[in-house]
């Protein structure tokens, strides 16, 4: 510290605004592959899902990324401890559990749209309900199957400990 201020390189804000940037991305590929899936664009719904499995694993790298940047470059660690740390920790199947729990969401979301949206009457106030059902039930079926899935992922595959 000199003069009382602290001299220390402060890191950019930009870098954690990427992993966001591409959860976002993903977020906005599901909802489009709900609005496909429900106007009978079947074909494109699969590409957005697909669109959206690839999101995820971009925000996997770019959260691995994010992490080596902070260690190394904001707390001047060393690469070979963050590597090592990391490897100590992290497994494959991490990453691949992660794309697909992605792909069984958006297949979840795209069903229930389907669903819903072949049984909606009442013109477009029951196409809104139908919507809105469909939103709420897609919901309460990605947070169970992320539940069961993790809870097997987990009695699976056994975890490193460092």
């Amino acid at each position: 510290m000199e003069n009382g201020q602290d001299t220390a390189k402060k890191p950019r804000r930009g870098i954690y605004l990427l992993p966001n940037l591409f959860t976002t991305a993903a977020l906005f590929a599901g909802f489009y592959a709900i609005l496909a899936a429900v106007n009978g664009k079947f074909e494109t719904a699969s590409v957005a899902i697909f669109v959206a499995m690839l999101l995820d694993g971009f925000v996997s790298v770019a959260g691995i990324a994010g992490g080596y940047f902070f260690n190394v470059i904001v707390q001047g660690g060393t690469p070979g401890a963050y590597l090592a740390s990391f490897s100590l920790l992290a497994q494959t199947a991490d990453l691949t559990v992660a794309v697909l729990k992605a792909g069984v969401f958006g297949l979840i979301a795209a069903m229930v749209a389907v669903y819903f949206g072949f049984y909606a009457k009442g013109g477009p106030k029951g196409v809104g309900d139908a919507v809105n059902k469909a939103v709420v039930v897609t919901f309460m079926l990605v947070f169970f199957a992320n539940f069961i899935m993790t809870a097997l992922y987990f009695a699976i595959v056994p975890q490193k400990f460092g």
